[in-house]
């Protein structure tokens, strides 16, 4: 008999939600005359088409020893509408420490529902509201890389340009 894991159906689920709204592609987040970038810490705050494969990561931990960990993490973000979209991503981890067995695998799939909440070009401004759901059980939980359990984060980005701010007039540093 032929079983699908739940990591499998959720990244079929998520593949046929990204086919099937198939539009035009938009992957930078600009409002007004500002220009709003995603950096590797920070994500920008519009809804995007946008594919990251992959982003890799290496670091010590902060254990005594430290070890080493290695992530790379995929992400594909799909606009679905003008204000709402999903982002699917996922991580694979291997941890190496001194003494100990090596812990690798995937982290929980995680799915994120987007809404655009603002977008004021002439106050270059943007908010960004979301839902995070990482999905238990689609991970290496045996690990310890992944929970059993779904875990729903809530989230909020906000893009202030600086246009209303005082600029500079006379070219000697004496604010207006």
């Amino acid at each position: 008999m032929f079983r699908v894991s739940k990591c499998a159906c959720a990244f079929a689920f998520g593949l046929l939600i990204t086919l099937l709204s198939i539009s035009y592609a938009s992957a930078h987040c600009f409002v007004g005359a500002r220009f709003f970038h995603a950096t590797l810490a920070t994500d920008d705050p519009c809804i995007a088409d946008e594919m990251s494969l992959p982003t890799v990561a290496w670091f010590k931990t902060g254990d005594t020893p430290p070890g080493s960990e290695v992530d790379i993490e995929v992400d594909i973000s799909k606009r679905i509408t003008e204000d709402f979209g999903v982002v699917i991503g996922d991580v694979w981890s291997q941890i190496r420490q001194p003494g100990n067995p090596t812990l690798a695998g995937f982290g929980n799939l995680e799915t994120t529902f987007q809404y655009q909440l603002l977008k004021d070009p002439s106050h270059e401004l943007a908010m960004l509201l979301g839902v995070i759901v990482d999905w238990g059980g689609t991970g290496n939980t045996g690990a310890g890389l992944a929970t059993s359990y779904s875990v729903l984060t809530p989230t909020y980005i906000l893009g202030r340009g600086s246009e209303s701010f005082p600029t500079r007039s006379d070219g000697r540093g004496h604010w207006p």
